[in-house]
C-alpha cells in the first residue's frame, strides 16, 4: 500500500464507506466479516454504528462495497455450510 500511496500515477481519494451488512446476523459472523475488510487491501474498519460498518478507504472510487458483498457472502455460506 506504500508503493500505492506514494505513486503519483495512481492518487488517492480517501473517505469513509458505511456498510450495513444484509447477510450476517449481529455478533461474531460480522466481527469475522469486520476482520476480512481491513485485510482487504486499503480498507480499514474503524468502528460501527448501530448496525453498520464503519469502513476508512484510501480510495473510495475502488469497488469497496462489491468486494465487502463478496466476502460478506462467502462468510454467510461458511456459517450457513459450517
Amino acid at each position: 500500500m506504500a508503493w500505492r500511496a506514494f505513486h503519483p500515477k495512481l492518487p488517492l481519494n480517501p473517505g469513509w464507506v458505511v456498510y450495513r451488512p444484509h447477510r450476517l446476523p449481529p455478533g461474531v459472523s460480522r466481527v469475522v466479516l469486520g476482520s476480512e475488510i481491513s485485510l482487504l487491501p486499503g480498507t480499514l474498519v474503524a468502528g460501527s454504528k448501530g448496525d453498520s460498518l464503519l469502513i476508512h478507504c484510501l480510495d473510495v472510487r475502488a469497488a469497496v462495497v462489491r468486494q465487502i458483498v463478496q466476502e460478506e457472502s462467502e462468510i454467510a455460506g461458511a456459517v450457513r455450510n459450517g
